[in-house]
């Protein structure tokens, strides 16, 4: 069995979320936000494409929070609307030995409020409409998660890994 390391941020040394073989060799690891310019492409695309149209609400949230996945995950119909808050206490995480289970933020500086710009406000506005089927599920007492899978069940970070912007067709000019 090859032993695993994980990575350390370069800036502030925490440990990320991705773990590494030994034998892995690590070439410019650097992920990169969007420009303004290329979300509004995105956005566009999204909002005129019948697959990818469904996911819209989501890439509005994402950047318009600055949520990690596993954050953003977490979230439930638990917000606060009406001073327009998202409080942030939790991750949702998946294992596949486990299930599903709660964690802190990974930093202490990771609870938190975010408020929510009027498009991120108009978002969550929308999937709370458009939520659908809900199974009866919880985790560690957390329930009635805002983002589902076909089957109600909560979607994770591996959902987003296989979402399929790979695939997303060069027209959205990112």
């Amino acid at each position: 069995m090859k032993q695993i390391h994980w990575i350390s941020c370069p800036k502030c040394g925490n440990k990320t979320r991705d773990r590494l073989r030994a034998d892995t060799i690590l070439i410019n690891h650097y992920k990169a936000a969007l420009t303004p310019k290329q979300e509004e492409s995105l956005l566009a695309f999204m909002e005129q494409d019948t697959v990818y149209r469904k996911y819209r609400d989501e890439v509005i949230i994402l950047p318009g929070t600055g949520l990690r996945i596993s954050e953003f995950c977490g979230l439930t119909t638990a917000l606060d609307f009406k001073n327009r808050l998202i409080n942030v206490d939790h991750q949702l995480l998946r294992d596949a030995d486990i299930g599903y289970y709660i964690e802190t933020p990974k930093t202490k500086n990771g609870i938190r409020q975010i408020p929510m710009s009027e498009e991120v406000y108009q978002a969550l506005k929308r999937v709370l409409k458009n939520r659908g089927n809900v199974a009866p599920f919880s985790a560690e007492g957390y329930k009635n998660f805002l983002f589902l899978k076909n089957d109600g069940m909560p979607k994770v970070s591996a959902n987003y890994t296989t979402f399929g912007f790979k695939n997303m067709p060069r027209s959205t000019k990112i």
